[in-house]
C-alpha cells in the first residue's frame, strides 16, 4: 500500500507565510505603487491636455472657414464665450470637459487680420485653473 504524498511540517512548524514575509511583500508592492501612481497621473493629465489641443484645432479650422465667408474677418467671441455660441457660429462641435475655452479674440482691424483662442484647465477633477493652451491664426498651438 502506498502512502499519501502529503508534506508534513518539519520541526513542528506549520506551513504558511510568516509575518515578516507578508510585510516584505507589502513593502515591495507599496514601492511599486509609489512609482506607478505619479506616472499614471501624468499620463491622465496629458490625455486631458489633448482635449484642449483638439478643441483649439477645431476652432482654428472653424475660424478659417468663417473668415472665408466673412470678407476675411475672424469671429471675435470675447472672454468666456459660450460653447453653444462657438459651435453655432463656427459650425463646429466641441464639448470641453477639462479645458474651458477662456477666450477667442480677433484683430480684424490689423493687417494681416489675426485671432487667438485660449483654452484653460478648469478646477474640476483636480485641475489647477491656470494651465492654458492657445492657438493663433497660423495654427500654432503653444
Amino acid at each position: 500500500m502506498m502512502g499519501r504524498l502529503t508534506r508534513r511540517p518539519t520541526g513542528g512548524r506549520s506551513q504558511g507565510f510568516t509575518l515578516l514575509e507578508i510585510l516584505i511583500t507589502l513593502m515591495i508592492l507599496g514601492v511599486l505603487a509609489g512609482l506607478a501612481i505619479p506616472i499614471y497621473s501624468r499620463r491622465v493629465e496629458e490625455s486631458r491636455a489633448n482635449e484642449a489641443t483638439v478643441n483649439l484645432n477645431a476652432i482654428y479650422m472653424g475660424q478659417k472657414i468663417y473668415a472665408l465667408n466673412n470678407s476675411g474677418d475672424y469671429w471675435n467671441g470675447g472672454v468666456g464665450p459660450a460653447v453653444a455660441d462657438i459651435n453655432t457660429t463656427l459650425n463646429i462641435d466641441i464639448n470641453p470637459q477639462f479645458y474651458d475655452i477662456a477666450s477667442i479674440s480677433a484683430a480684424n482691424g490689423a493687417n494681416p487680420k489675426t485671432f487667438v483662442a485660449v483654452a484653460t484647465r478648469n478646477n474640476t477633477s483636480g485641475g489647477d485653473g491656470v494651465t492654458s493652451y492657445r492657438i493663433n491664426d497660423a495654427g500654432v498651438v503653444s
